[in-house]
């Protein structure tokens, strides 16, 4: 069955927003299948199509090169911080007890920006 352009501009915008982030393009490929439910092929295709559309608009990041540990790490903490605020307003003390010890390992992780305990 065929997507309508609106579901496919919803797809795009959510692979902009991952590429934005720092996640490589067979994640955010990934990411598209698992919560669209689309083929790997019409992720991939998306995934193309908003770097394409990303890198139109100028928008400074390059998906084809290899990201640097310390930047992955940083789009994990950003991507952590928006889970953190949802847990957080949804008043979910499990999942903020979770989140508060992958927050800890990531921000231990390598570079000048982390700290030593």
């Amino acid at each position: 069955m065929k997507r309508s352009n609106e579901i496919k501009g919803q797809h795009i915008e959510e692979a902009k927003r991952l590429l934005s982030l720092g996640y490589g393009p067979s994640a955010v490929a990934l990411r598209l299948q698992r919560l669209f439910g689309i083929s790997r092929a019409t992720s991939f295709r998306d995934v193309a199509l908003a770097s394409t559309q990303m890198q139109s608009e100028d928008i400074a990041h390059d998906v084809d090169a290899p990201i640097p540990m310390i930047e992955q790490r940083d789009a994990m903490l950003r991507d952590l911080e928006q889970a953190w605020m949802e847990a957080s307003a949804q008043h979910n003390v499990q999942e903020l007890m979770q989140l508060s010890r992958a927050f800890e390992r990531l921000h231990r992780m390598g570079g000048n920006q982390s700290q030593k305990y």
